[in-house]
C-alpha cells in the first residue's frame, strides 16, 4: 500500500514489550485509516504561502507580554508569523512587538517588507557587518521590552489561536510563584510544541544527554501521539518560548 511508511518504533526501559508492540500498531492503524488524509492535508498545508503585503498591529499602552521576533531573511515567512499574531493573538491580549532585524543591509526585499509594517519596534544592531545571531540579538530586544511575560519566536513560525492561553496558564498556574524575588518558582520557562508545515511533529521539548549532544524528542513523529500531548518537565525549550520576567535576572543576561 503506498501509505504504509516505515515504522517507528520507541523502545521504552521499563516493559516486557507489550509497549513496544502497541506502538507499532497504533502507527500502522493510523497509516491505514488516515495515511490518505494525511497525504491530502501535505498538498493543501504545501500550497504558497501569502505574499507580503502592508499590516499594521496594534501596541497595548500596558503589555502584558512582550513578543520578541528574530528576522535575518525569508521576508514571506516574517509576514506570515506576523499575519498569524494579529489573527489570533493580537485581538485577545495585550501585546506590543519588538522585531530584531539581523539581516544583511543588501536585503532589499526584507528592507522594503520591513517598511510596510507599522505598530511595532524594530530593533537594527548598530554595526551591520556581521549578524548578532540569536542570543545577543534576543538580549537587545529584551532590554526595550516592557510586557510581564517575554515571547521569543523565529520568524518562520506561524501560532495557533491556543497556544498562547496555553502556555499563560501553564506559567502562572500554582507551580510557579511570581512574588518571588529569588528566582525559585518551579516554573521559570514553558516551551511550545512545534510542528511542520506537513503536520508531522518538530518537537515536543528536548533532552540534553550526559555526553552533551541533545534530541528534540518526537521529531517528525505523529503530533497526535498520546506521550506529545501532556506537560512535562523538559531539559530545553524549542527555539518558540514563553520564559517569565524574573526580577533577579540582569537585563543584559536574559539569554
Amino acid at each position: 500500500m503506498r501509505y504504509i511508511e516505515k515504522a517507528k518504533v520507541c523502545v521504552f526501559p521499563r516493559g516486557d514489550g507489550v509497549a513496544v508492540l502497541k506502538k507499532i500498531k497504533d502507527k500502522i492503524l493510523h497509516t491505514i485509516f488516515f495515511g490518505p488524509l494525511d497525504a491530502i492535508k501535505r498538498s493543501r498545508i504545501r500550497s504558497p504561502l501569502p505574499k507580503p503585503r502592508p499590516i499594521h498591529l496594534v501596541t497595548a499602552p500596558n503589555p502584558q507580554i512582550s513578543l520578541l521576533i528574530y528576522i535575518r531573511y525569508n521576508h514571506v515567512h516574517a509576514y506570515n508569523c506576523l499575519l498569524s499574531i494579529k489573527k489570533h493573538i493580537e485581538p485577545k491580549f495585550p501585546i506590543e512587538i519588538i522585531i530584531i532585524n539581523d539581516g544583511e543591509s543588501s536585503d532589499k526585499k526584507l528592507a522594503k517588507f520591513l517598511s510596510q509594517v507599522s505598530g511595532v519596534q524594530i530593533v537594527t544592531p548598530e554595526t551591520s557587518a556581521t549578524s548578532l545571531g540569536y542570543l545577543k540579538a534576543f538580549n537587545l530586544a529584551a532590554e526595550k521590552a516592557q510586557g510581564k511575560f517575554l515571547w521569543f519566536l523565529d520568524q518562520d513560525c506561524q501560532l495557533s489561536d491556543r497556544c498562547l492561553p496555553n502556555l499563560l496558564e501553564i506559567i502562572t498556574s500554582g507551580d510557579y510563584d511570581r512574588d518571588r524575588s529569588d528566582n525559585s518558582g518551579r516554573i521559570g520557562l514553558v516551551g511550545s510544541k512545534l510542528t511542520f508545515e506537513n503536520s508531522d511533529l518538530h518537537n515536543a521539548g528536548g533532552a540534553i544527554w550526559q555526553d552533551g549532544s541533545v534530541w528534540q524528542y518526537g521529531y517528525r513523529d505523529f503530533r497526535g501521539e498520546p506521550e506529545y500531548n501532556y506537560v512535562r518537565a523538559i531539559d530545553f525549550c524549542p527555539a518558540i518560548r514563553l520564559p517569565s520576567r524574573c526580577p533577579a535576572l540582569p537585563s543584559s543576561e536574559w539569554l
